[in-house]
């Protein structure tokens, strides 16, 4: 099937960042009857793709990830908050 002139997504940053399983936190169920788990973010880097503006090159230096499993935990949402410079 062609485009047919819909609009797509292209990425534009690459996100690395670097966790470990032992340092995740369950925060169990929440008001929306998802559950939820938050995982530190020690570390990492934030890159645009070639081609893509702004150009941003950065380094994470902390932050955390919030992980939403829906209540019948068949999909998860994943929230990042995370401070680069």
């Amino acid at each position: 099937m062609a485009d047919q002139g819909f609009p797509h997504l292209e990425p534009g940053f690459i996100c690395k960042l670097n966790v470990r399983a032992e340092d995740m936190c369950p925060i169990g169920d929440i008001y929306t009857g998802s559950s939820c788990v938050y995982i530190p973010t020690t570390t990492g880097t934030i890159k645009s793709v070639d081609g893509f503006e702004p150009k941003l090159d950065a380094q994470v230096v902390g932050g955390g990830d919030f992980l939403y499993f829906d209540p019948d935990k068949r999909k998860a949402r994943l929230n990042v908050k995370a401070v680069a410079k």
